[in-house]
């Protein structure tokens, strides 16, 4: 699984777990097909998250979460061993 296929698996399953609703009939139906295999649908899956109500707000919240760039280490590190 690729970095950005992370974040889209990440992202969805952030938006589904704080919905307080079921999904709606056709998503579950939408979903359980996707399921099938699942790698192969990750892109199928990003559609779905965006262009649902339910879930597109929180989605792509996530997304931007997820896809932010971490803070790196700019310095030297500092070693025990070091001399002063």
């Amino acid at each position: 699984m690729k970095d950005h296929e992370a974040v889209t698996l990440k992202a969805f399953l952030v938006a589904l777990t704080t919905q307080s609703e079921p999904l709606t009939p056709d998503l579950q139906n939408q979903l359980h097909l996707l399921s099938e295999n699942l790698l192969a649908n990750l892109v199928k899956l990003d559609a779905i998250a965006r262009q649902s109500s339910d879930l597109s707000a929180i989605y792509k919240s996530a997304r931007q979460y997820f896809d932010a760039p971490s803070e790196r280490n700019k310095g030297r590190l500092n070693l025990v061993n070091d001399p002063p």
